[in-house]
């Protein structure tokens, strides 16, 4: 009995139509007119952004020309070495063939034809490495062929030198073995490193 009126009253309920919604309310409004906070607003914007590529351009001329002081920079210090009066002697050896590579006891060294400047190694090695860290600027793209123009003649003549390239062959020889300290040792102890 209690289903039954249950079931009837579900039934009541269910078969109303359903209540229809109010209408709603519609407001018209106008569309706002930019007020001059606004202009203001965008033309700030725009002045931030036009201040920003010029910030990032100058940066960019700054960054270029500090590259250049530093190609610059290199430049005078090598050009200084590189007038100095020994590699200026060491060059003239080169040039004039006069330099020999030598292997004393597994320690090669080069050194000069002449008696009288017979121990010239350590001032040939100065040499070579000034010449060798124009090769790594080069290597490091700080200098470039254009800026070794001036000293290619010099490039040239100790690449091409005989004693030279046997030294470096010499020095890049990964089969001999390395001298034991105490051969180095004595070995400068008499003047021959």
């Amino acid at each position: 009995m209690i289903w039954l009126c249950l079931l009837s009253f579900w039934h009541s309920v269910l078969s109303q139509t359903p209540i229809s919604a109010p209408t709603p309310i519609v407001i018209q409004a106008r569309p706002s007119q930019r007020d001059s906070l606004d202009y203001m607003l965008a033309l700030i914007q725009v002045v931030t952004l036009i201040c920003l590529f010029i910030y990032v351009y100058k940066t960019w001329q700054i960054a270029s020309s500090a590259a250049k002081t530093m190609k610059t920079q290199i430049a005078v210090t090598l050009i200084d070495q590189l007038t100095h009066r020994v590699v200026q002697e060491m060059l003239e050896l080169i040039a004039t063939n006069n330099v020999e590579f030598v292997n004393e006891n597994g320690i090669g060294t080069i050194t000069c034809l002449q008696e009288k400047r017979r121990n010239t190694h350590i001032d040939m090695n100065i040499l070579l490495n000034r010449f060798q860290i124009l090769g790594h600027l080069c290597h490091l793209k700080v200098l470039d062929e254009e800026d070794l123009r001036g000293i290619k003649y010099e490039i040239l003549t100790i690449g091409r030198n005989g004693a030279i390239r046997e030294y470096f062959a010499f020095l890049n020889d990964a089969s001999r073995p390395l001298p034991a300290f105490h051969t180095i040792i004595s070995t400068f102890s008499k003047g021959c490193i």
